[in-house]
């Protein structure tokens, strides 16, 4: 068989793709990859040189750094638990923009489903339309038509709505659950930059989206009896794939959470490489603007940090599980009676403490940089419960 001159991955974080191509590579060891993706750090490209068993130092890479001069503002509300103020958050955003186009995605195909039915009934059907990987190709096409044709103003879509779909005059990215991934978030909201004027890019999120993308990731990747033929590998690939997706996870949680960290240079910092300069602060987006008016100041919180470490592990000495609650429960040195119940016989619920973080979130936020710094272990767990 001849050489190939070259092969392409159109996503190179597509993991499915990573076997095969590492079979061509084994067939025309030669010929050369090219992989193509709009994001990439240099731990992701160290993965896929492993995964494709190439030699790191043999890999080349072309990047475009664009994320600091993009136009985007981006901010990040919680979602509002009653639909009607949902929907009419949604509406209202919309409502800002004269012209142009929007791109509302949805984690689930069922989400994109239920939303166009109830935007249906206060936006006119003719300029709303749905986009998903379930859709038939001819489905696919004629929705991807009308988008292009100008016809179609608003674009319900899951994140199968990807690469091919750009247009020019996209002015508003909605998502209504967080992104899979940090990645995903930039190359989605990316969508509303393609012109290079100003655009926005919201996230409406709320814990409960855990469930939701977790389960999205649990589904696209098989589980396999490890007593199979070849089933121990395949079983352990799983088990790292869920972790990676749990720590994505976590990522974007912490991300949304915070309060005064820019948006635009948390990500210029999460695909920044060594030699990157400084990035810089937007000083447009919610966190910015929120900065500015609170005008906060810096407070040494090592009393508190230590303080966390040391409940997390009573508790966990006590009890083969606890729940994320539990922590932040004995933290605050909660007086519930439920609470009361369950550690007053633990000296670190008693003992008097005085803390520097006096609010629930910025105690959970603080757990949370706990585990992306992986001072703390945590699992994400599926259950019938409706929360994660």
């Amino acid at each position: 068989m001849e050489n190939l001159a070259f092969f392409s991955n159109q996503n190179s974080f597509i993991s499915k793709s990573w076997a095969y191509l590492r079979n061509l590579k084994e067939l025309f060891p030669s010929s050369p990859i090219l992989l193509l993706t709009a994001t990439c750090r240099q731990i992701d490209l160290q993965e896929i040189t492993s995964r494709l068993e190439i030699n790191y130092q043999q890999a080349s890479l072309i990047r475009n750094i664009s994320f600091e001069d993009n136009q985007i503002v981006y901010e990040v509300q919680k979602k509002k638990e009653n639909k009607a103020q949902f929907l009419n958050e949604i509406i209202n955003i919309y409502n800002e923009i004269e012209t142009g186009k929007c791109i509302i995605y949805c984690p689930s195909v069922k989400g994109c489903e239920n939303l166009i039915i109830e935007l249906q009934t206060k936006i006119s059907k003719e300029i709303i339309a749905m986009y998903h990987g379930e859709l038939f190709a001819k489905q696919k096409s004629a929705v991807l038509f009308d988008w292009k044709s100008e016809k179609i103003r608003i674009m319900i879509a899951t994140n199968a709505f990807g690469m091919g779909v750009n247009v020019p005059d996209v002015c508003i990215v909605i998502h209504t659950g967080f992104p899979m991934s940090i990645s995903n978030l930039v190359q989605e909201s990316g969508r509303a930059d393609c012109d290079g004027l100003p655009a926005k890019a919201f996230i409406m999120y709320s814990r409960k989206d855990i469930r939701t993308i977790m389960g999205i990731y649990s589904n696209g990747q098989p589980s396999i009896d490890a007593n199979e033929e070849g089933g121990e590998k395949e079983s352990i690939e799983r088990t790292k794939y869920l972790s990676e997706a749990k720590h994505k996870i976590r990522e974007v949680l912490f991300y949304c959470s915070s309060i005064y960290q820019c948006r635009k240079k948390a990500i210029v910092d999460y695909f920044a490489w060594p030699e990157n300069l400084a990035s810089r602060e937007c000083n447009i987006c919610d966190n910015c603007l929120c900065r500015a008016s609170d005008n906060p100041v810096w407070v040494d919180i090592r009393a508190d940090v230590k303080k966390m470490l040391e409940i997390i592990k009573a508790i966990t000495s006590e009890r083969q599980q606890i729940i994320r609650n539990n922590v932040i429960d004995v933290f605050h040195q909660f007086q519930a009676k439920e609470i009361k119940n369950k550690f007053r016989e633990m000296p670190v619920y008693l003992e008097k403490f005085s803390r520097k973080l006096k609010t629930k979130e910025d105690a959970f936020l603080l757990l949370d940089d706990l585990v992306l710094r992986d001072l703390v272990k945590e699992d994400i767990i599926l259950t019938k419960s409706p929360t994660a």
